[in-house]
C-alpha cells in the first residue's frame, strides 16, 4: 500500500471510531493489533480491549466528537493529531455523570500492514 491509501485506511479508522462505530477496530485492523498504551508502566491491548473502551467511552461521553487537525505519514506509518469533545453525561470507569465538558489532544502513531491497522 502506498502512503496515501495508508493516510486513508487510518482517517476512516479514526473518524468511524469516534464516531462510536467499534466495528471499525475488527474492520480495519490486523488480528494480532496491539494497542500501546503509555499510561503507568506502558501496557499493550489487544482489540477486543479496544473496542471495550471505545464503546464505554460513547456510553460516558455520549456527545463525543472528533476532530482531525493533521495527518502525516511516512512508509508504513501514520500520524493523527486529534482534538475529543464531550460533555460527562454518563458512567465513565465507574464515575457517575457529572456533566462537565472535555477537549482532549491526541497524538497516535499508527504502523500498517498489507492494507491493515496493526499497532496504535
Amino acid at each position: 500500500m502506498g502512503i496515501e491509501e495508508n493516510k486513508e485506511i487510518v482517517k476512516q479508522f479514526v473518524v468511524r471510531t469516534g464516531e462510536g462505530d467499534s466495528s471499525a477496530i475488527e474492520e480495519l485492523t490486523t488480528d494480532d493489533f496491539v494497542l500501546h498504551a503509555l499510561a503507568g508502566d506502558g501496557m499493550d491491548f489487544d482489540k477486543n480491549y479496544y473496542m471495550r473502551t471505545n464503546d464505554m467511552g460513547h456510553v460516558g461521553f455520549p456527545d463525543y466528537s472528533m476532530t482531525i487537525d493533521d495527518i502525516v505519514a511516512e512508509g508504513d506509518k501514520v500520524t493523527v493529531l486529534s482534538t475529543r469533545r464531550g460533555t460527562h453525561k454518563g458512567e465513565f470507569l465507574t464515575i457517575p455523570a457529572t456533566g462537565n465538558k472535555i477537549k482532549v489532544f491526541r497524538f497516535a502513531l499508527y504502523r500498517l500492514e498489507n492494507g491493515k491497522i496493526a499497532e496504535m
